[in-house]
């Protein structure tokens, strides 16, 4: 037997919102049906090259405070990662260790050791039927902050 309350905790966790009903929208059942992998989502390249005299780090804000580190880069090196977008959403995701889509709430990339207090946002293209194309960053510390372009 089904479950609503259990079935609506699990999809609150999610950032998923049941009606009254138990009913879910076309985009909502999309993204329950399949939460693992990559099926039905586009790459997304992510390149963040350090043309700095500093490490710098990159990472992202996830649901619930969770945060994902997507590299560290000495000078000359570059942080490289894959990120994935719904196109019927916008929503943008990265896989975790077992690939559990794991939404991305913000990305920015900082000096390593203090990535939040110099960070620089790194903007996400989130629009329903749009095909984002890759990120790619040149990043230079600019006195305390680091800037991504």
């Amino acid at each position: 037997m089904l479950n609503i309350t259990r079935c609506r905790s699990i999809l609150t966790a999610f950032g998923i919102a049941l009606g009254s009903t138990g009913a879910l929208s076309a985009n909502a059942a999309e993204l329950v049906i399949d939460p693992l992998g990559t099926n039905g989502l586009s790459p997304i390249p992510f390149n963040a090259r350090n043309s700095g005299t500093e490490p710098i780090d990159c990472q992202i804000a996830a649901a619930h405070f969770y945060s994902v580190d997507l590299g560290t880069a000495a000078p000359g090196g570059e942080v490289k990662a894959e990120l994935w977008a719904s196109v019927a959403t916008g929503e943008v995701y990265v896989l975790n260790r077992t690939r559990v889509r794991i939404p991305v709430q913000s990305l920015w990339c900082g000096f390593a050791g203090r990535a939040w207090e110099t960070r620089d946002p790194v903007e996400l293209a989130r629009k329903a039927g749009h095909t984002p194309g890759p990120i790619t960053l040149m990043c230079q510390g600019e006195t305390d902050r680091l800037r991504c372009r």
